[in-house]
């Protein structure tokens, strides 16, 4: 589980990452990206799918 208010930063350069709701709904995603910038999304609880190479991660994220 992460929690984050706003910008959400990886290590790596991912080659995509995507921000699911709880419903599984895509809400945002991005391409070759360091970050993500959820400022507008409401506080709760989301997922995110990121992917570095062969490697795809999965994360449980709460914003404030």
């Amino acid at each position: 589980m992460i929690l984050f208010d706003s910008v959400l930063n990886f290590n790596a350069n991912v080659e995509f990452a995507k921000l699911y709701s709880l419903q599984g709904k895509i809400l945002f995603s991005a391409n070759n990206t360091d970050n993500l910038d959820l400022t507008p999304l409401n506080s709760g609880v989301y997922f995110v799918e990121i992917q570095v190479g062969l490697v795809k991660k999965y994360f449980k994220v709460i914003k404030h």
